[in-house]
C-alpha cells in the first residue's frame, strides 16, 4: 500500500461503542447486546482454565464447588456465538441453561457422533 493517510475525523459507518463491543467479544459473533444468559458446568480437572482467564463472553464463575468443578455464567448475543464458545471444550463443559443450547450441543454432538460413525 502507498500513499496512506491518517484521517482526523471518524467514519460515520463506525459506532461510537465498538472499541467496548470488542473488548467484550471472544469470536466473529458479537453484538452489543449480549441477552442471552448461558449457565454451565465445568469438570473439576478442567475448571482451572476459567478460573485463571476470562474465556467466554462477560464470564462470571457463579459457584465453586466441593468436588472442584464450577458453575460459569456468561452471556451471548446468539446461540451461534455460544456453540463456536463451548465446543472447544468439549466434553469438559455441560450447558445447564438455556435448554435450548443445551439441545443444540446435543443435536450437535450427535450428528458428528453419527457421522464419525458412519466413517469406519
Amino acid at each position: 500500500m502507498i500513499e496512506i493517510r491518517v484521517l482526523k475525523t471518524a467514519s460515520k459507518a463506525v459506532p461510537k461503542d465498538l472499541d467496548e463491543t470488542l473488548e467484550r467479544s471472544v469470536n466473529i459473533w458479537f453484538s452489543a447486546e449480549r441477552t442471552m444468559e448461558v449457565l454451565i458446568e465445568v469438570d473439576p480437572a478442567w475448571a482451572h482454565y476459567f478460573q485463571r482467564r476470562w474465556i467466554l463472553p462477560l464470564q462470571e464463575i457463579t459457584e465453586i464447588r466441593d468436588d472442584g468443578s464450577i458453575l460459569v455464567r456468561f452471556f451471548a448475543c446468539s446461540i451461534e456465538e455460544v456453540m463456536m464458545c463451548l465446543k472447544p471444550w468439549l466434553p469438559h463443559v455441560r450447558v445447564l441453561k438455556p435448554a435450548e443450547v443445551a439441545e443444540q450441543v446435543l443435536g450437535d454432538f450427535q450428528t458428528w457422533l453419527a457421522w464419525q460413525g458412519s466413517a469406519w
